[in-house]
Parts: C-alpha cells; structure tokens; sequence
C-alpha cells in the first residue's frame, strides 16, 4: 500500500513525528495540528457514551474540524468509527463541505467499520472481510481502491448508512452470544464442546450499542 499512496500524518504531538524522524525516513508529509485534542486518541476514534447514555460524538467531529484546514481536492475520509446509521453523512459531510469542497466531486467520503478479532492466529486486519460503503459512487470507488490495496476481501454496501447498521447488528450478535455463554455459567460445558467466545477484547464497542439503537429508535419516533 506504501508504494501507491501518499501517506500524510496529522497529529497534536510533536513526539509523534519525533519518533517517525528517528526511527523511519524523514517527511515533508507530517503535519503538528495545534488545539485538536480529539486527534491525540491512538487507533479508531472513539465513540463513547455521555452522560445522558447518548453517543458521544466529540471524538469524530472534532478531529474533522482539526483536519478541515488540511483538506484537498483528491483526498479521501474515511470513518470506522462504531456509530449509529446518519454519523457520516449528517455530521462528517457538512462539515468537509464548508471548505468550499464537494464531496463526490473533488473529495470522497465513505463509511468502512473497523472490524477486529483480537487473540486469533487465522484472521488479522489484511484478511477480514471489510465492509464499505460510499457517499456517492465515485466515493466507493475511490474508497474500495484505496482499501484493496491491504484488505483482501471488500464487502460493498449501498450506502455508508447500511454500513453503519452492519457494525450496529455485529456488535448485537456479539453481545447476545457473549452475554448468553456468561448467563450460562456452565465452565464445565463450555470446556467439553469447545465452546469459543470471540472478540472479548472489543466489550468497549458492545456496551455503547443498546443505547445507540435506543437513540435510532428515538429519532424514528420523531419522524413519525
């Protein structure tokens, strides 16, 4: 993927480029984004719950108001971040195209969840299946050649909502399964059938679910 791309890093830790300049090749390529916070948070951006049990969507938004000076035509912005359906494109879309860009023109965006199973010798990142969906369908293609290049298997979704709900009912399966195996407590049976519990690292991005389609169905009733 490095040798068909132009990777840029944006971050508020000067720290971080420090050690990229001293343990790779220097970079004209890294950028220092001052009072982004939100841009500090290693891996996915996160999206807990506040104090309301409403998604916190702080995280998101704001590293996209920190990276909107720094956008250009041709780039691409993907979210991966566990939300609910409308995230993308209610709250990232507006906010690129206040930068007088237009997405589906001259930037893309497009929705692919991160998708983990942590502890595993046969499946990693590279040969997961990867959902993804697009604002437009120039943003899927762009997004889809931008993904094949490290992702083995591309799942392609109608739109970046569908794929926002694709995350939603994996997280449901998981906590069905992993809250059925614990109301159990059969250890004994557990051990005799080989009975194996995946992903139990990733409970952080469980627990938000029930509120996130509490919120769904919140805003379907105001619809009605």
């Amino acid at each position: 993927m490095r040798n068909r791309f132009q990777v840029k890093l944006i971050t508020v830790t000067p720290g971080a480029i420090l050690s990229l300049q001293k343990h790779h090749h220097r970079s004209e390529h890294w950028i220092v984004v001052k009072g982004t916070a939100q841009l500090t948070r290693g891996g996915g951006l996160p999206t807990p719950l506040n104090k309301n049990r409403e998604p916190d969507l702080s995280y998101v938004t704001g590293t996209v108001d920190g990276l909107a000076p720094h956008l250009r035509p041709g780039q691409i912005l993907s979210l991966e971040s566990t939300t609910y359906p409308g995230t993308t494109e209610e709250e990232l879309l507006p906010r690129i195209e206040k930068t007088g860009l237009k997405v589906g023109q001259n930037i893309f965006l497009v929705y692919s969840p991160e998708r983990e199973d942590p502890g595993s010798k046969d499946f990693n990142p590279g040969n997961i299946p990867k959902v993804i969906g697009g604002h437009t369908p120039a943003c899927f293609e762009v997004g889809t050649a931008l993904y094949a290049g490290a992702i083995k298997r591309l799942v392609p979704v109608s739109s970046p909502k569908t794929a926002e709900i694709t995350k939603l009912l994996e997280n449901i399966y998981r906590a069905f399964n992993i809250g059925l195996v614990n109301g159990m407590n059969l250890p004994a049976v557990i051990a005799i059938v080989s009975i194996r519990v995946s992903c139990l690292e990733s409970l952080h991005l469980v627990a938000p679910t029930t509120y996130v389609l509490l919120r769904i169905a919140s805003r379907a009733r105001r619809l009605r």
